[in-house]
């Protein structure tokens, strides 16, 4: 079955989730930025990405991360890239990273759609407390921090 949303957008199921979407999306904004550079810099802005969590601030990264069981943290930094697991990794104390990288490795192989469902809601947080004023992320903040 299928469910359009636009004249020309078509998604598989009902409950397309921008995880599954956005990967498609992103190759195409920096054509998009040189065909329109309003419209690509508005995407750009719009959405939250893995180098956003990367440039966030560390020390919101570690109260979200402390309020978040080790599995999920296991599900959130399954497949990405290195640099991102070490953004979350150096964000948790020692001992909670060696218990984390054990439980991935008990955990592992992990289903995608777990992993997807974590890293959703983990975005999510951090994308509403951007927006709130609550998240610092180095090169989307318009104010000078010293």
């Amino acid at each position: 079955m299928f469910l359009p949303l636009t004249s020309d957008v078509v998604f598989s199921r009902p409950q397309a989730h921008c995880s599954s979407w956005l990967p498609l999306l992103l190759p195409h904004i920096p054509p998009l930025s040189e065909d329109n550079p309003d419209l690509g810099e508005d995407l750009r802005s719009r959405l939250f990405t893995i180098e956003d969590v990367v440039n966030a601030d560390d020390r919101f990264i570690q109260e979200k991360l402390r309020d978040m069981p080790i599995a999920d943290i296991c599900h959130l930094i399954a497949g990405k890239s290195v640099v991102f697991r070490e953004k979350i990794l150096s964000n948790v104390s020692k001992g909670r990273k060696a218990e984390i990288l054990e439980q991935e490795s008990i955990l592992s192989p992990m289903r995608k759609s777990d992993c997807e469902r974590v890293t959703s809601i983990f975005f999510s947080i951090l994308r509403r407390s951007f927006d709130e004023g609550h998240l610092i992320i180095k090169g989307r903040n318009d104010d000078v921090y010293v």
